[in-house]
């Protein structure tokens, strides 16, 4: 299996980038057309599970998608301002 992956929920709350089998980064939509980022590392069994369902796209509620899907509503984070 060719790492990153990329899912997201049916809803389009959450957008994931699969990094490989013990990590994911998830775009979460927040009020107000804003999205937060998370950097998520498997430490436990259930916390690989998830992964592995993430992965195989299952239950229905993960839906498969390109890069640009995601990519596109990471291009929405506000960057950081300059000081």
């Amino acid at each position: 299996m060719k790492f990153p992956l990329f899912r997201k929920y049916s809803n389009e709350k959450s957008y994931f980038q699969i990094n490989d089998e013990n990590s994911f980064t998830e775009l979460k939509s927040l009020p107000g057309d804003q999205w937060e980022t998370n950097d998520f590392h498997a430490n436990n069994y259930f916390d690989r599970l998830y992964i592995e369902q993430l992965i195989e796209a299952e239950p229905a509620h993960f839906v498969a998608i390109e890069a640009e899907e995601y990519n596109s509503i990471k291009s929405r984070l506000k960057k950081p301002e300059a000081e």
